[in-house]
């Protein structure tokens, strides 16, 4: 029997589930966009090789083309000696005579011109290049070295080169009064290369003859650097006319400018008239008395 005051039963409070709030689930990400990458990456890596061994058959045509340019006249009042690669071949060029010894043929016609150089040479075989062009008493007025370039594109190690370059000079010195080496061009610039190929081949081409530079100098020897930016800015302002149809060798015009800062840089007309000319490594050139020693000893102006 309930008590009269009792209330109503209690009935005991339902106790319900606490769910904590729900999180966003990312799903994994898609892995579409990075197959996509990856196929644009071989896709440009493939268009890329495919240019480049365009290039590369086109310029072997160019060198199969190009006859080194050399002249013998008689009672010659000097003589010059070329060794190096296609640069010296004249790969690329119009005719010969657009070529770096045709201009200073044309120049100087009564200078001789030994031209040793051959298509895909490095430093060296610029050893042997001399070997087999000099002969016992007959020294040359003026050497010119156009090496380097293909150590970049066949990497050859910075040591090795550097003691190529100063073994090279070791035995040229005897054999010329004065010698110039003229550095590669910025194969950046070079229109068949494409990035990120220009990227990595530029640095390492001003790499490259930033070690030339430095090695050459330190023997007292002239180095004109066309890797620079002067000369870049110049050749990248109009590839169709600095490099030639394959798109890696130099053009006629490309020669002209090389020339000319040949020209600029050497006092060509006292060094083909056997006057002994001093090449200096920094600053303007003069001729000096010649004496015991180095030839081709770097003298700056007031020493």
């Amino acid at each position: 029997m309930k008590h009269p005051s009792a209330g109503p039963p209690r009935v005991p409070p339902t106790t319900l589930p606490i769910t904590p709030p729900s999180t966003p689930q990312l799903g994994a990400p898609s892995a579409l966009p990075w197959a996509w990458l990856g196929l644009a990456g071989l896709g440009a890596a493939a268009w890329q090789g495919l240019a480049l061994s365009r290039a590369l058959l086109h310029g072997r045509h160019l060198a199969r083309m190009a006859e080194p340019f050399a002249t013998h006249p008689p009672r010659a009042q000097a003589r010059v000696l070329l060794l190096g690669d296609s640069t010296g071949v004249g790969v690329g060029s119009g005719s010969a005579l657009q070529s770096l010894p045709g201009l200073l043929a044309a120049e100087f016609p009564r200078v001789e011109i030994v031209n040793a150089c051959s298509h895909g040479a490095r430093v060296a075989d610029t050893l042997t290049q001399l070997r087999a062009h000099t002969r016992a008493g007959q020294a040359f007025d003026l050497a010119l070295v156009l090496a380097g370039g293909n150590d970049v594109l066949r990497f050859t190690p910075p040591r090795p080169l550097a003691l190529q370059a100063e073994a090279l000079l070791r035995e040229l010195q005897p054999q010329a009064r004065n010698i110039v080496w003229l550095g590669g061009a910025d194969i950046g610039t070079a229109p068949a290369l494409k990035p990120p190929l220009n990227w990595a081949f530029g640095w390492l081409c001003r790499s490259t003859m930033r070690l030339l530079d430095r090695t050459v100098n330190g023997a007292g020897v002239e180095f004109i650097d066309f890797s620079g930016v002067g000369h870049s800015r110049v050749f990248a302002a109009q590839p169709g006319r600095y490099f030639a149809g394959d798109g890696l060798h130099s053009s006629s015009a490309s020669y002209r400018h090389c020339f000319d800062e040949l020209k600029r840089r050497a006092p060509l007309v006292a060094l083909l008239k056997r006057r002994p000319v001093c090449v200096a490594a920094n600053g303007p050139l003069r001729p000096r008395p010649s004496g015991p020693g180095f030839r081709g000893v770097a003298s700056q102006p007031g020493q």
